[in-house]
């Protein structure tokens, strides 16, 4: 894929990171990841390309680790059931973790596995931890 402003925006949100995570993940400001994704911004460095092809990497692996555990433990005749985050406070009580920015690509994944799970004609149930 060619490095654009347009790719890196699509990489972003496709894993499910946010512009101020990303900036953490970099260590600089917000304003930055903003330029990068301007249609006539300056190109964001090979250093945030890599770190975004590693959330890449890091995200399908844990997609396909995932619906691997569905397909060995689950039955299309039975529904799946997912937790969702509504938010980062939801999912800090759920993950201790220092990383609590992480709900949002914790919950981009819940829906790359929802969808590919009813692509293949599972029931899938989605419900917040508290349910």
């Amino acid at each position: 894929m060619k490095h654009t402003p347009a790719a890196f925006k699509l990489q972003r949100e496709t894993v499910g990171c946010s512009q101020q995570h990303l900036a953490d993940l970099l260590d600089i400001g917000v304003l930055q990841i903003k330029l990068w994704e301007k249609p006539d911004g300056k190109p964001a460095p090979d250093t945030a390309w890599r770190l975004l092809e590693a959330l890449m990497i890091e995200h399908e692996t844990m997609i396909s680790t995932a619906l691997e555990q569905i397909h060995e433990q689950g039955s299309k005749d039975q529904p799946i059931t997912l937790m969702y985050y509504r938010d980062k406070n939801m999912f800090a009580a759920q993950h201790p973790v220092e990383d609590a920015d992480g709900w949002q690509m914790a919950n981009t994944r819940i829906r790359d596995i929802v969808a590919r799970l009813t692509a293949e004609g599972y029931e899938v149930n989605i419900v917040y931890p508290t349910e």
